[in-house]
């Protein structure tokens, strides 16, 4: 069963050793504990709903609190203290277009905003702040989860926009296809999720993050169904599926979504190195990203993260003692970070892969560390969102940010971005502990998962003012190093006003009485 309160599934837990502790205590001192809020705390708190009763709409209390917030840290945060500021007035449950678009319809007749749910693993807020004074509908997706083709000769699948990650994969890969689709999130979230926010997953360096894996799909409107055929090439004229993905529900609700299979890869293997600098790294990603190496991610820990995943794996922070033979290499463990590259295609392209793969490594003077840990690693990539409640229970907050970069900021802007972080509360005498971690993709381009630890201290207001400090700290870093659109606040883009322009014409005129999810991506 989902947790109310927290990530994914109540009887998955991650147990924390206390190497891993220490390891964050000796650097920002002992978490802050106190009481969290009861679940009776907020069922209390829900109000009568402001809306008429409806054959597929739900106003029990249970399913209206579950369906108030998202996975953002401050309605995730909010859970916890008690302090969440608003509550659906229902849930709709349609299980077919029919209902749906009767949902639609009703909520357009009763001036009711519509905020489409999927998996509950986004990070902007559920309840849209340009909504407060009208009543809020969230539309459940989850019984629109058919798969409805699978065409192996286009290479396409389409299925209904609740269908979940797991259970999308599991019927491609009886018929010899992967989605290549995996974000941290894979578990719990959904299709029409992953089109509307454009998301990226583990493996997009090879198969492509949403925007380039969308073929076509269909919305409803308050003005009518909006189709974008799933062509299979290049059309004259704009791209009707690039003002979809990324569009945040603001467009339509999506009932179905067309995507680009793979088939499955004859051989895969994921193989982690030990690099003696962050910078040495970098490089040698950026060398090995160059090549016609068959990789599916190449993903670098600078080195507190380094020394956290392995005090997390039961195997102390200490690097030189917890891969061994650290210092017959003349790598210090005070610089080391770890790189895992993922392999995958025919059997021959993994092999020449592999082999040029440690050459590539081997002139950058990395230490092999194996299969071994990169199966451990692969095994566990989607348990990465359990931690911030198990921090939590030891009294501390942790928030994640989100950057793209260009190559050549690669090896610089992490250190920028923390120091910048750090400055951020020294007037609030807190001390941070932050680590990083870098993918690349086929371009050379980089993606920055920058993670901040401090404890729990004050009332959620305060906890709230010091991560938006932080945030508006990684925003003026980015600015000043050269990165124009440096999003690192709820998933929103920063947009020039021309740009904002365009979008609220779009918006208006399939939405002129802002029903779909108002305030999002144009705000």
């Amino acid at each position: 069963m989902r947790r109310w309160n927290g990530w994914g599934d109540d009887s998955v837990t991650m147990e924390i050793p206390l190497s891993a502790i220490d390891l964050i205590r000796n650097e920002i001192g002992e978490g802050v504990l106190f009481k969290d809020a009861a679940l009776d705390t907020h069922l209390e708190r829900i109000v009568s709903p402001r809306i008429s009763r409806h054959p597929v709409i739900s106003v029990n209390a249970r399913d209206r609190l579950d369906y108030s917030h998202g996975s953002g840290l401050a309605e995730w945060t909010a859970l916890q203290t008690g302090d969440l500021e608003a509550y659906a007035d229902g849930v709709a449950f349609p299980g077919t277009i029919d209902e749906l678009e009767e949902v639609i319809e009703f909520a357009e007749a009763n001036k009711i905003v519509v905020v489409p749910a999927g998996g509950g693993t986004g990070i902007s807020p559920r309840i849209p702040r340009a909504a407060s004074d009208r009543p809020v509908l969230s539309l459940s997706m989850k019984r629109l989860n058919r798969i409805l083709n699978i065409d192996p000769q286009s290479r396409t699948a389409c299925a209904e926009a609740g269908i979940s990650g797991p259970d999308l994969e599991a019927a491609l890969n009886v018929k010899g296809f992967t989605s290549g689709f995996f974000p941290t999130s894979f578990e719990y979230s959904m299709l029409g999720g992953w089109v509307m926010t454009c998301a990226s997953g583990l493996m997009s360096a090879r198969y492509g993050h949403m925007g380039d894996l969308f073929r076509g799909g269909e919305l409803i409107t308050p003005r009518g169904v909006l189709k974008s055929p799933p062509f299979p090439g290049r059309r004259p004229g704009p791209d009707m599926r690039r003002l979809i993905t990324g569009s945040e529900g603001r467009t339509g609700v999506l009932t179905k979504a067309w995507i680009r299979i793979f088939p499955l890869p004859e051989k895969d293997a994921v193989y982690g190195f030990l690099s003696p600098t962050w910078e040495k790294a970098v490089e040698t990603a950026r060398t090995l990203v160059e090549t016609d190496i068959p990789f599916t991610f190449v993903r670098i820990s600078d080195t507190k993260a380094t020394r956290l995943n392995l005090a997390l794996a039961g195997k102390g922070n200490d690097i030189a003692s917890a891969l061994g033979a650290v210092s017959k290499k003349r790598i210090s463990s005070d610089a080391a970070c770890v790189c895992m590259v993922g392999l995958a295609g025919s059997a021959a392209a993994v092999d020449m892969g592999r082999r040029n793969l440690f050459s590539c490594f081997g002139k950058a003077e990395c230490l092999l560390i194996g299969k071994t840990g990169g199966r451990a690693w692969l095994k566990n990539r989607f348990r990465d969102p359990y931690l911030r409640d198990a921090l939590w229970n030891f009294g501390y907050i942790t928030d994640h940010i989100k950057i793209s970069l260009p190559g050549r900021l690669a090896a610089s802007a992490p250190f920028q971005m923390k120091k910048a972080v750090s400055e951020a509360l020294e007037t609030e005498n807190e001390n941070v502990f932050s680590y990083a971690h870098m993918s690349f993709n086929s371009y050379g381009d980089a993606e920055l998962d920058l993670h901040i630890v401090f404890r729990r201290r004050g009332t959620y207001g305060e906890m709230m003012s010091r991560c938006q400090s932080v945030r508006t700290a990684v925003q003026r870093a980015g600015n000043e190093i050269g990165l124009e659109f440096c999003a690192v606040g709820g998933g929103e883009p920063e947009m020039e006003p021309l740009q904002k322009g365009v979008f609220k014409s779009m918006f208006n005129r399939l939405d002129p009485d802002e029903i779909l999810n108002p305030g999002k991506v144009v705000f």
